[in-house]
């Protein structure tokens, strides 16, 4: 290859990856290790957009380009994965860049048929479907190739019409370059003659023609998998069949239906990530191949258009054969009549509130449409908000014995208090960096505590987590202690969290409204939503020329907190100190600093405490205060010291509970407390160490 095309290759790495996993939620189902491809799972993999490389913290792989990515997925060297990348992304290996024409196609039927009647069907519906790439435009190509297609029967063979076959500009090409493993194991240009299905501007399908071809050489897709004619999705007038593969639509369309194709099994997400934009014109009718992974999308299908409240069935078109195409070949007349029934059938089905209101016309005695109605709602956008609010129940802190009671986090305010030098900043940080390795994405605004002093306590953490007795303190590293055990220790924690955790430092002028503005462009540039972590509310800022008191301040921005977390689905966890006069009792809403508001606002109230306070009988029921004073010093200088993380408010779960914890202040560690019962029991004996 040469280096215009090996630059092309590394530069298609999300094509790739496309073709072989699929996205969900905010990352990539790793091809590796398979991480994210259960349900409840959350993928690993993603892709560095400076870079352009992936990575899954998963499995542990860094920074491959697509080379890489070939190299290690199908086994194979480097040398081989460039001749793959040639096969797989359509890639000639010749002096010139990528070829979008083949040798047997001349320039003149190509102008001849640029703008042939009809030509916009070839890519109907498709141009808006995968947005975000860099496209090609290949309809000069398929417009050629379309050019040739009477040259064979291949088609009208499989018993798609002329009609359909000049609609979609189905085209041939007698001499399609790919790659070709051959049985010595050597890589070489291969030659098919293929049929040429255009599924978009930007990308067609190659069906090599040749019966007795290998598995691996029948199909070859070019820019991406597409839904194939999604357009008719919103502009039928009848019931839509969604089919497997692209002949399965073209054979329903010759039959008289109208029909879309999946590309693939793994491509259901796909398909209801467009329906989320645009509802569907008509009922759809579920119809994929007769085997287990058309069975299993099926289901997949069915149960998110359950869900987003759209009118389907699952018929069977087919009868006993495998899918639409083998039908219509077998028996076209018994297929125009199952196809006919499935329509009428689907037509039948009752349509839902939200639909009939919009397309009703209006009358003189018609009521009014009360778009706050609870019934419009659960027929309508409740389903989606479902959907929406599945992934947040995977969504967990790392701390066994505080997701055991809070179920992990959810989107919402959450509020931490403690007093001052007590540990929770280091607390919040690791809560952070134990989501971020499990592919969470963190803005944490540090108003205090420097981005190198954060970055410190993360990787001395790590240190004491890998071996007590060689453990550098995050002051000794600040301090230029630089050992092997911090550099691993650099290393592992780099990889575990990725660009996912982000440290904005910020200074006694950071104002709500610039928080907002950061996290709402984060959204925007990165098409995800981060973990806020807020430290600490009284720092944040107001207007200098507002007179407003120290609790209107809180309580204004509070409440600006909460209206994000609404518009946005986040979860924000704000730390907040507390009342001096709180220093020494149990935690509750009166310890809160000036905060009036949180008490009504917050969704979930944490407070960590020392333990003592609520176990120690000198601080619990002693009036001497200086005896107090020194019961509070001693418990705070204990190593591990030990804490409480009381909750007093839950909107998501059990009102009320608290977790014990041991935190290690020289190594910034917090480890669960496995002996701590809320009743203020525990074994002394068995107190951890490290």
């Amino acid at each position: 290859m040469t280096e215009d095309q090996i630059a092309e290759v590394k530069a298609r790495l999300p094509e790739y990856l496309a073709i072989i996993t699929t996205k969900k939620g905010g990352g990539w189902i790793c091809p590796l290790c398979g991480s994210g491809s259960h349900k409840k799972g959350t993928p690993a993999g993603s892709i560095d957009r400076k870079t352009n490389r992936y990575s899954c913290f998963s499995c542990g792989v860094t920074s491959l380009d697509t080379v890489d990515l070939i190299a290690e997925y199908e086994k194979i060297d480097k040398k081989a994965a460039f001749k793959r990348a040639g096969e797989i992304l359509h890639i000639v290996d010749t002096p010139a860049k990528i070829s979008t024409k083949t040798p047997h196609i001349d320039d003149k039927a190509q102008k001849a048929q640029t703008h042939a009647p009809g030509a916009e069907n070839a890519t109907q519906g498709n141009t808006d479907n995968e947005k975000g790439k860099d496209e090609k435009d290949y309809t000069e190509y398929y417009l050629q190739a379309h050019s040739h297609i009477k040259e064979i029967e291949y088609l009208t063979g499989r018993g798609i019409s002329e009609a359909v076959i000049d609609r979609f500009k189905l085209g041939y090409d007698p001499n399609y370059s790919t790659w070709n493993t051959q049985e010595d194991g050597k890589n070489q240009p291969a030659t098919w003659k293929a049929i040429i299905i255009p599924t978009g501007k930007g990308s067609y399908n190659a069906r090599n023609i040749d019966t007795k071809a290998a598995e691996g050489n029948r199909y070859r897709k070019t820019g991406g998998s597409p839904i194939y004619n999604i357009k008719a999705v919103y502009e039928a007038t009848k019931p839509v069949i969604i089919t497997e593969g692209e002949i399965d639509a073209l054979s329903v369309i010759t039959a008289g239906g109208e029909a879309i194709a999946l590309g693939s099994t793994t491509n259901t997400g796909r398909l209801l990530r467009e329906l989320d934009k645009h509802r569907p014109a008509q009922p759809l009718i579920i119809a994929l191949d007769n085997d287990k992974p058309g069975e299993k999308a099926a289901a997949e299908l069915q149960q998110g258009l359950t869900a987003r409240g759209i009118r389907h069935a699952r018929a069977n078109i087919t009868g006993e054969a495998k899918d639409a195409n083998q039908a219509l070949i077998e028996n076209k007349a018994l297929f125009i009549q199952a196809i006919a029934e499935a329509e009428t059938a689907a037509a039948a089905l009752p349509i839902p509130e939200t639909i009939a209101t919009e397309n009703t016309q209006d009358t003189a005695d018609t009521k009014p449409d009360y778009k706050n109605s609870i019934t419009k709602y659960i027929n309508g956008q409740f389903y989606k908000d479902i959907e929406a609010y599945k992934p947040f129940r995977d969504k967990k802190t790392g701390f066994a014995n505080l997701d055991a009671k809070a179920g992990g986090v959810y989107p919402g305010l959450y509020v931490l208090g403690a007093i001052p030098s007590l540990g929770k900043t280091t607390f919040i940080l690791q809560l952070a960096d134990q989501l971020a390795a499990a592919g969470e994405h963190i803005i944490y605004f540090s108003m205090e505590q420097s981005r190198f002093e954060l970055a410190s306590k993360s990787i001395a953490r790590i240190t004491a987590q890998a071996n007590p007795q060689t453990n550098i303190t995050s002051l000794d590293i600040r301090s230029g202690r630089i050992t092997q055990e911090v550099i691993k220790a650099a290393e592992v924690y780099t990889k575990r969290v990725e660009d996912r955790i982000n440290i904005i430092q910020g200074n006694y002028e950071t104002n709500i409204n610039t928080i907002i503005q950061e996290v709402e462009d984060y959204i925007k540039a990165y098409q995800t939503k981060p973990v806020v972590i807020i430290d600490y509310l009284q720092i944040i800022q107001g207007d200098p020329k507002a007179r407003q008191t120290a609790r209107d301040l809180i309580d204004e921005n509070v409440t600006a907190i909460r209206r994000l977390c609404s518009k946005q689905s986040l979860t924000v966890i704000v730390l907040s100190s507390l009342n001096r006069s709180n220093y020494m009792t149990q935690f509750d809403y009166e310890s809160l600093k000036e905060s009036g508001g949180i008490e009504a606002t917050a969704d979930v109230v944490w407070g960590l405490q020392l333990s003592a306070i609520s176990t120690n009988s000198i601080i619990t029921t002693d009036k001497d205060i200086n005896k107090k004073r020194q019961a509070i010093k001693e418990a705070k200088r204990a190593t591990p010291r030990k804490l409480e993380l009381v909750c007093l408010k839950n909107r998501y779960g059990k009102s009320s509970y608290s977790v014990g914890f041991n935190y290690y202040g020289a190594n910034d560690l917090f480890l669960e407390d496995k002996h701590f019962s809320e009743d203020g029991g525990e074994d002394e004996d068995k107190i951890e160490t490290i």
